[in-house]
């Protein structure tokens, strides 16, 4: 026996590799499509006593769909599996293998909370049609108790896993009792599914889950995605939900569990129904920083119905929450928070002024300018930096006065952020007088046209070569227009950044 720690963890890896092996094996016989033969059924029957709970799963799903007649007897002792979805599948292998035999065995299952609905399936294949529908008596996930835990491992040393004649008695006592109807049966199997060491268990509850729509399976839902139970690489079951999930999931903001906050959030981010703005936004005071930072994002995807809500936000008396609103709405782009983010320029805290600074800036409404200038002379320095950016996305002419001032700033990075204002104002101003005069080409009033022309090739700049070729080329073009076209391509051509 080695010592080393080297020689343990090779001895353990081999024996992983050993286990996979075997799974794999097992796997294979049990996927495999048999023509009824002995030997491949002798196979099957074995693996049904396997402890592995995934190798008895595989087994009875093959040999139901062999139908094997032979197995009816270990299938029917199978009914007290430990583990729920063997149990399950047994139920569902009896039925499709048809053998009449099997009834009595599935009988006292029809009042089971977790297999009631299987064993009426079956039974009605069977030929066999309760006088009555005694669905199993259930508690729902939201009811005074819970769906018993689903067994971890395969294994709880309770050979009668599933207690019948007890639940049997049950019944009887409650036969007066409002049953519940198959679909709230399955709808309390799928939520008990959730729990399941099954990831692919897991996964198809999950998926159906969602498919139904029903509010009840919110909370079990972000419970089994909190407990990392779900692929995350699978679609989203809380999405699915949709309408119904939007109370239960804002609810859920005030749960004491950080994790679970964070994906409540996620999912209204994802329905996207206007309904959760306002809390989503009150949820912007969260104590833990991730919540915060999900909200936030939440806030922007869900675009216009959490404008109004923001704006709200950005006469709270928290500065936190004041600067969160202000950069969701400059993300949002939506031109109705212009006067309100003018408005926090004047805010007592140097965050809040910021934020919206940069707000105003990536809106680019005209309207800010006037602000924003004012803001190039603010005590503190970020927004003095984020004002004078703010210009330069704007593009408005009218800061240029302001920001040829702040360039002498005592701050080197306000004075460069004002150099740059400027020069994207200039640019802005050049693309803006390309576009008239190249519009101005195609204007019926020759003299227009000229002027155009003339004033393309004073400007220097590449990008009117292609337009000017363009009516050069068309035949409509007067002979003085053409003579005018050609002198202004040569001084284009000429140009100091000439190719």
């Amino acid at each position: 026996m080695e010592s080393s720690s080297d020689g343990k963890g090779k001895s353990r890896l081999q024996g992983r590799k050993r286990g996979r092996s075997a799974d794999r094996a097992r796997e294979r016989i049990a996927n495999t499509q048999f023509d009824n033969e002995p030997a491949a059924i002798d196979h099957l029957l074995d693996l049904l006593n396997d402890l592995d709970p995934k190798a008895r799963y595989r087994a009875v799903t093959a040999l139901g769909r062999m139908r094997a007649v032979q197995a009816v007897p270990k299938l029917m002792d199978m009914l007290d599996d430990p583990v729920p979805q063997v149990a399950q599948v047994c139920i569902q292998a009896l039925g499709m293998i048809g053998d009449t035999q099997a009834i009595p065995a599935l009988i006292p299952l029809i009042v089971h909370p977790e297999l009631g609905m299987f064993a009426l399936n079956s039974l009605r294949k069977l030929g066999y049609e309760p006088n009555e529908n005694p669905a199993p008596q259930l508690d729902t996930f939201f009811g005074a108790s819970r769906p018993q835990e689903p067994v971890r491992n395969g294994m709880n040393g309770n050979n009668n896993h599933y207690g019948r004649s007890q639940n049997a008695n049950n019944h009887n006592h409650n036969s007066r009792s409002r049953q519940p109807t198959p679909e709230e049966n399955e709808m309390d199997w799928l939520i008990t599914s959730l729990r399941s060491d099954d990831p692919v268990e897991r996964a198809r509850a999950a998926k159906a889950l969602g498919k139904r729509g029903d509010w009840r399976a919110t909370e079990p839902l972000i419970r089994a995605l909190h407990e990392s139970k779900y692929d995350p690489d699978q679609e989203d079951p809380l999405d699915q939900l949709g309408d119904p999930a939007v109370e239960p999931l804002i609810e859920s903001l005030q749960d004491a569990d950080a994790s679970v906050r964070v994906l409540a959030v996620m999912a209204l981010a994802k329905i996207g129904d206007g309904r959760a703005a306002e809390p989503l936004v009150a949820a912007l005071k969260d104590s833990d920083e991730l919540v915060q930072m999900a909200v936030w994002t939440a806030l922007v995807d869900m675009g216009k119905p959490a404008v109004e809500p923001l704006i709200s936000a950005l006469r709270d008396n928290n500065p936190d929450v004041q600067r969160s609103a202000a950069l969701a709405l400059g993300e949002l782009g939506d031109d109705l928070a212009v006067e309100s983010l003018i408005e926090v320029l004047t805010d007592l805290d140097y965050r809040a002024r910021s934020a919206a600074a940069k707000a105003l800036g990536q809106i680019g409404d005209y309207r800010g300018v006037q602000a924003l200038t004012i803001a190039l002379r603010d005590k503190d320095v970020t927004v003095r930096r984020r004002a004078a950016t703010a210009l330069g996305d704007i593009g408005d002419p009218r800061a240029i006065e302001a920001l040829v001032w702040a360039m002498d700033d005592q701050d080197h990075i306000v004075g460069h952020s004002s150099i740059i204002a400027l020069h994207n104002i200039m640019r802005k101003q050049v693309d803006r007088s390309m576009e008239r005069l190249i519009n101005d080409l195609y204007q019926a009033n020759m003299k227009v046209r000229a002027s155009a022309i003339v004033a393309l090739g004073s400007l220097g700049d590449k990008r009117a070569l292609q337009p000017l070729i363009e009516t050069l080329s068309d035949p409509s073009t007067e002979p003085k227009l053409q003579s005018l076209i050609i002198e202004s391509m040569r001084k284009l051509r000429q140009g100091p950044d000439a190719s």
